[in-house]
């Protein structure tokens, strides 16, 4: 048998404590075992402890490959069938046609112009920007300081500088504003290895982290899982920077093979990670083998990515290729040359079924792709026109259902006319010529982004089949390739326009052509999306934040503030489902929970303030449930009347249990359940009292459930008890319902919602009872009872009703002594406590009464006099700021994913030689030069 999860982090955590000296509170289950000072040689010892727990002979590298203590359980409770102990997916299932489909889930981008979030690139698109400018600074004379430049405390190194890289080329392309900035803090990465990484390992790391958010994707999700990362990436300039004077970061700082693997590393992902290099055609290559991984299996999720970031734009001038002007685009008559930009951008792929399966927000789909090799050209970057037919011909099923091609557009009087003749080759011959073929490349809006041009055009065709419009290409003098564009049958899209959908259905196609002489082309299609059931639950909103730090938690409170109130057309369970899929960023939390807009403002601006507000519950989340959640029934007392009649308005989970309860209580007990949870029921009596309780309790449970929560264990307390053996799975709810009507019955009397006795005093003496009456009354009970079917129970319980409160059997002796004997509610809590149970909550209208030991967190489900519907939403927001995990928040919200802005980074400038600016304030990842609105 499986050892169970407590014991496991007993074990671990004991020896922890006693090498390190480490508090408890410092123990947090994901944090790496390493960071907690586990060695390699106590990793042997602590492995062959944890042998002994499990009853065989584990790896000596079990503690390296695991690293912490959720991978550790997960390892050693999850065996395979083969008993290795690996945790165990069974086969990977074959894939039909149909399920190669492939869905673009999220996007993220940092393309010159400010085009750093998908709807800024989308505005600097529709409105036909030119994000072409003229060359920063920094990099006018030596690119960012690319000459060595001194060590971090000042002294030179001993390598001397480069050649002369004074600027000698034409002062135009597409830059980014901030290339040295980095937000090292919130990935955990040291100022001195930040220094030694090329700025392209790092955009790729906000980025991609960005493409998550806008997937509304946890990481934590993710963590663990096949997900692939397949980057295109093309040299490193930056290693010109570090070469002078390596050290232990260097080598792989500035490697573009890395580059995939940091990010794998960072986000903990275990599907391929790949980076590719394929010149200009790099990042369609790495879309391409993306969606391949998907389509057989090998990932379930994939980023793929393109980056590209210019030190010193001179060479390509000297070799004649860039335009003189920096302005003439692709496709004009005019274009003598390209312009050099710069940029990163990342999609998030999943299969199509796979993401309508899990609601997540389809943004256009991948129906094909392809990749082939020029061969044997002219030279090695001249084109091969039979190789670029050839690709189309292969990508397109039926070329005529093509409405639109973003093109690698190189912008010179040989490659544009090349690229227009395969294009009509390929494509045309079966048009009419009312629909010709429309081109375009946002080439003419960034410049040509080398590795990172076809991640720029695939995403900017996303986006144009998202909004339904495509964008205009601008800088079109004349219409291109000569006067025959129109001739091959194509027109060249110089003024925004609808979709044609000559097919019914947006179709588009994106090319890159790398002087490699490797060629990628993409076949996407709009998503029709099917109406997603907005569901009848009307609860509150609950918003949950988290971030490195709480001043972070408390800057993106004001920032989503300040956006709300100039009225975006998104609904609060919009928002809601949004936030819940980007959680991951760090430990500390809030969240907020209202109704209506007015009230979510107020909330949040009183969170950014550090101000208390009733709707907004805060927490460090460092796993607190320890051994698991235990769930509390209390039985003392009787529901306040009207105590859960608003969940029967906003929860439908909670009213439909109301509802499959109501006859069973009406025939074992006499009572309507709907009708006792109302505002003016008469509760006075037992007889109605104890049976609305157990419905109230048992629908209560069915709503935490919903959320994915499962009690670890159940505390039963007097009349409570019934419904948490119900939960528990020892009696089913017909049982149930028999023993709390029986129950009720006996216990009927004036005082019956009086208090249960204290611990020690027999409940029978509490009303005043005769202990003749008492043992009568025992035995009519049991005569009532009859047979009581019992089944093993689903998870620990403890009992009030025993002397020892871990032997509850459900039997009618049980169920005798709940009746008759000592409360002791306390001792149960005590013994939960002990058994490593840190987190209880209240299933119950009306408070437990003793409180567990200090270091644990109690949660009452509803409190007297509140909205029933926020109390239950503050519950659950209390346990998740607490670090309480609920499987699949994002899923079990209501809403759907919308955009919604990012929190901004905390940039410094990391550059090697450079000391880095010194961090401001207490918390280490506060301090920032710059902010770039992005997600951090």
């Amino acid at each position: 048998m499986s050892p169970s999860r407590t014991e496991i982090r007993a074990v671990v955590a004991g020896r922890l404590r006693s090498w390190y000296a480490l508090e408890p509170g410092e123990i947090a289950d994901d944090r790496p075992l390493a960071e907690l000072g586990l060695t390699s040689r106590d990793a042997v010892t602590l492995t062959a402890l944890l042998g002994e727990v499990v009853g065989r002979r584990l790896p000596e590298t079990l503690l390296g490959d695991t690293q912490t203590i959720d991978a550790l359980v997960e390892r050693l409770t999850r065996e395979r069938p083969d008993g290795l102990g690996m945790p165990w997916h069974g086969p990977r299932p074959e894939r039909d046609a149909d399920r190669a489909a492939v869905a673009v889930v999220g996007v993220g981008c940092r393309f010159p112009g400010g085009a750093d979030t998908p709807d800024a690139y989308w505005r600097l698109l529709s409105e036909g920007r030119d994000a072409v400018g003229a060359l920063p600074d920094d990099r006018r004379e030596t690119g960012p300081h690319l000459a060595v430049a001194p060590r971090s405390d000042g002294t030179p190194h001993d390598g001397t500088p480069h050649e002369d890289t004074s600027y000698e080329g034409p002062p135009h392309g597409g830059f980014l504003d901030d290339m040295a900035g980095f937000d090292a803090d919130f990935f955990r990465i040291g100022a001195d290895e930040a220094a030694a990484m090329d700025p392209q390992h790092r955009v790729l790391l906000e980025v991609a982290r960005e493409a998550l958010d806008h997937a509304a994707l946890p990481v934590t999700r993710l963590a663990g899982t096949r997900t692939g990362v397949f980057v295109g990436i093309s040299g490193s300039e930056y290693a010109q920077v570090t070469a002078g004077a390596p050290d232990a970061w260097t080598t792989a700082g500035s490697a573009p093979g890395v580059a995939a693997a940091r990010l794998s590393h960072a986000l903990d992902l275990r599907g391929p990670s790949l980076a590719v290099d394929t010149a200009c055609s790099s990042a369609l290559v790495a879309v391409h083998h993306a969606v391949r991984s998907l389509a057989t299996g090998e990932s379930d999720t994939a980023l793929a990515a393109g980056v590209s970031l210019l030190l010193t734009p001179r060479a390509p001038h000297r070799a004649g290729a860039l335009a003189p002007d920096g302005r003439r685009g692709a496709f004009d008559a005019g274009a003598d040359g390209t312009v050099r930009g710069e940029g990163c951008g990342v999609v998030v792929l999943k299969r199509l079924a796979d993401a309508e399966r899990d609601g997540d927000r389809v943004l256009a789909v991948v129906r094909s792709t392809a990749v082939n090799s020029d061969g044997r050209s002219g030279g090695p970057a001249a084109p091969n026109a039979d190789a670029r037919r050839a690709l189309l011909a292969e990508a397109y099923t039926d070329p005529a259902d093509v409405d639109y091609v973003e093109t690698h557009g190189v912008g010179t009087p040989q490659g544009d006319p090349a690229e227009a003749s395969a294009l009509a080759a390929a494509l045309v011959s079966a048009r009419t010529p009312d629909r010709p073929l429309l081109i375009g490349s946002v080439r003419a809006n960034l410049g040509h982004l080398r590795a990172a041009a076809g991640i720029a055009g695939l995403i900017k065709t996303v986006l144009a089949l998202q909004h339904g419009e495509i964008p205009p290409h601008p800088h079109v003098t004349q219409a291109g390739t000569g006067a025959g564009a129109e001739a091959l049958g194509l027109r060249l899209v110089t003024s925004a326009e609808p979709w044609p959908r000559h097919s019914g259905t947006a179709t588009a196609g994106v090319s890159a052509f790398g002087y490699s002489g490797t060629n990628a082309h993409v076949v996407l299609t709009e998503h029709r999306a099917r109406p997603r059931p907005r569901g009848p639950r009307t609860g509150p909103a609950l918003l949950l934040l988290d971030a490195p730090s709480a001043e972070r938690v408390r800057a993106y409170a004001g920032e989503l503030a300040d956006w709300l109130r100039a009225g975006p057309g998104i609904r609060d369970a919009d928002l809601a489902r949004t936030l819940a899929g980007r959680t991951g960023r760090g430990h500390h939390r809030a969240a907020v929970v209202t109704r209506g807009r007015a009230a979510t403002v107020e909330a949040l601006s009183r969170l950014a303030a550090g101000e208390r507000s009733p709707h907004v519950v805060t927490g460090a989340a460092d796993p607190r449930d320890g051994a698991g959640t235990v769930w509390i029934f209390p039985g003392d007392g009787c529901p306040w009347p009207g105590a859960g009649h608003q969940l029967l308005e906003t929860e439908p989970v909670f009213a439909d249990a109301v509802e499959r309860l109501e006859p069973l209580l009406r025939w074992h007990a006499g009572i309507s359940l709907a009708e006792g949870l109302g505002a003016d029921a008469d509760l006075s009596s037992s007889a109605v009292a104890m049976p609305v309780l157990y419905g109230l309790q048992l629908g209560l449970a069915a709503l935490w459930r919903s959320f994915g929560l499962e009690p670890a264990a159940v505390i039963g307390h007097a009349a409570g008890e019934i419904a948490a053996a119900v939960v528990s799975g020892a009696i089913d709810p017909v049982t149930g319902a028999r023993i709390v009507a029986a129950r009720s019955r006996l216990r009927t009397g004036p005082r019956a919602c009086g208090p249960t006795p204290p611990a020690g005093r027999p409940t029978g003496s509490a009303d005043g009872i005769h202990q003749r009456e008492l043992a009568c009354m025992t035995r009519e009970f049991a005569r009532q009872l009859g047979d009581l079917p019992a089944a093993a129970p689903g998870c620990a319980r403890y009992s009030a009703s025993l002397a020892d409160p871990r032997d509850a059997r459900y039997d009618i002796a049980h169920w005798e002594a709940n009746l008759t004997g000592p409360a002791r509610l306390p001792e149960a809590l005590r013994a939960a406590a002990e058994d490593g149970h840190r987190v209880f909550v209240e299933v119950t209208p009306n408070a437990a009464g003793p409180q567990p030991p200090a270091g644990t967190l109690v949660v009452p489900t509803l409190r007297e006099n509140t909205d029933d519907a926020l109390a239950f939403g503050t519950a659950l927001a209390t346990l998740l700021v607490n670090g309480v995990r609920v499987p699949d928040l994002r899923e079990r919200l209501a809403g759907c994913i919308e955009d919604v802005p990012p929190p901004r980074w905390r940039h410094r400038r990391h550059w090697f030689g450079e000391r880095t600016p010194a961090l401001s304030g207490q918390d280490p990842v506060l301090a920032a030069d710059g902010e770039h609105r992005s997600s951090a």
